[in-house]
């Protein structure tokens, strides 16, 4: 009996050695997750009336961080879109193993919308990467819009409607 009750506390120390080690090891890859910002602060989308017919999407992109040409899309059931989206930096991409046409910092997207029913869903995705190496799944964000052609989209500006459509959009992974 006396060999049993000296091998627990051996094993016991053994366990806690190996699950140290683990930690350990283990240390550096959360560290790493922590070194990258959630999508939605890498990647900030805004967008504004710019009249009846027109729509303007900005989208901030954080330092470290850059957002694929090829990537934006945009859909509304029923509506006709023609897209403005500006020329971007070309690079060749490691990921695609092809130019690739990249924003950084920010862009200023156009949307004219025609064709469209009283109230419809605005849906825009993109997708982007970090320069450590992280690419990030397209992201989608849906604006509900009512009234005319853009209608009620942005309406009235007082703080509670503005906190209201933020609350709109989301992100979907």
């Amino acid at each position: 009996m006396n060999m049993i009750k000296q091998a627990q506390p051996g094993w016991l120390a053994s366990w806690i050695a190996t699950m140290l080690l683990l930690a350990s090891l283990l240390v550096p890859y959360l560290a790493r997750a922590d070194d990258f910002l959630e999508p939605e602060q890498a990647f900030k989308l805004a967008a504004r009336a710019q009249d009846d017919k027109s729509v303007e999407l900005r989208v901030t992109i954080a330092p470290g961080y850059y957002m694929y040409r090829e990537q934006f899309q945009f859909a509304a059931d029923g509506v006709q879109l023609q897209a403005r989206v500006p020329d971007g930096k070309r690079k060749f991409d490691e990921t695609f193993q092809k130019e690739v046409e990249i924003y950084r910092d920010g862009l200023s997207i156009r949307l004219d919308v025609s064709q469209a029913p009283a109230s419809f869903e605005l849906k825009v995705t993109g997708q982007g990467c970090a320069d450590k190496g992280l690419c990030y799944p397209p992201m989608e964000s849906v604006y509900k819009v009512g009234g005319s052609v853009l209608g009620n989209l942005f309406g009235d500006r007082s703080e509670e409607h503005t906190s209201e459509l933020q609350s709109r959009l989301h992100l979907v992974c």
